[in-house]
């Protein structure tokens, strides 16, 4: 299902759309079309979640990794007491 692949690296890390595939293999096989359809809309949010997980992992070692080097931990816990206590 080379159509799958395509969805899901387009999601993921290509800018390109998977139509450009999809269009002409559902005219080419109209009975698939709605196969085509399905497997590319699930490869596609599969691969959009792992992307945005990933990038969720990261964004966090790096704010830990700046925290730390700055020396900013204990500012980061008073702020996170101060919060939890309901402090403006």
């Amino acid at each position: 299902m080379d159509h799958g692949a395509v969805s899901f690296a387009e999601s993921s890390f290509f800018s390109g759309a998977a139509d450009v595939m999809l269009i002409p293999m559902s005219l080419a096989r109209p009975e698939r079309a709605w196969l085509y359809a399905f497997v590319c809309t699930a490869t596609s949010v599969l691969a959009a979640s792992s992307a945005t997980r990933s990038a969720r992992c990261s964004t966090i070692r790096s704010g830990i990794g700046l925290i730390e080097f700055y020396g900013l931990g204990g500012k980061v816990e008073a702020f996170r007491a101060s919060y939890s206590n309901g402090a403006p």
